[in-house]
């Protein structure tokens, strides 16, 4: 249902070397983190249809700073496309404009939804509902009838240490990043 067209691959680096540098870019946490966003950086290349993939949550116990919000877009423009970017309140009042986001034809295109700068109790049926759905399906803008799209989407919440509900936390892997360290030259 999906193909995946790239342009011209990089010669790999001995050891993944580069890759491994812009992992460690993103200040991991932890060694366990930075398994984690390299996974992340990944996610998007994978879709069996009908499989329920991930959502993520980036986080940090530094606070804001951390660049959560930059490492998701950066992602997800390695991959061609910004995220489809949303928040608490579109999911909550206006489900209905994020689904018209995603038929879309330039919303076909992207491969994340950003669910950005959540704080506090997290709690979207409406969210996890489409974390877990086979297909997204409804009627794009200026459109008629109904438009029907693969969910090859990577879901991922940048949040300031929020608690998330349990429907939200099974399907989520957590991953945390720090802050950087400022000197002289940065």
């Amino acid at each position: 249902d999906v193909y995946y067209q790239h342009g011209k691959i990089p010669t790999p680096s001995p050891d993944h070397a580069t890759f491994w540098k812009l992992v460690d870019f993103f200040l991991p946490a932890t060694e366990e983190d930075r398994c984690l966003i390299a996974a992340f950086c990944c996610a998007p290349l994978w879709y069996i249809p009908g499989i329920d993939r991930p959502s993520w949550i980036i986080d940090s116990r530094d606070g804001p700073g951390c660049g959560k919000t930059s490492f998701v877009e950066i992602v997800s423009d390695l991959y061609g496309h910004a995220p489809i970017s949303t928040s608490r309140q579109e999911l909550s009042n206006k489900m209905d404009v994020l689904i018209k986001r995603c038929v879309s034809q330039e919303g076909r295109k992207a491969r994340v939804l950003l669910v950005d700068n959540v704080i506090g109790v997290f709690n979207s049926p409406e969210l996890a509902d489409l974390i877990t759905r086979k297909n997204i399906t409804g009627i794009p803008p200026y459109g008629r009838g109904e438009e029907v799209r693969p969910n090859n989407l990577i879901f991922a919440i940048t949040s300031n240490s929020a608690s998330v509900s349990h429907d939200i936390a099974d399907r989520s892997f957590y991953i945390h990043l720090r802050k950087p360290d400022y000197t002289a030259d940065r």
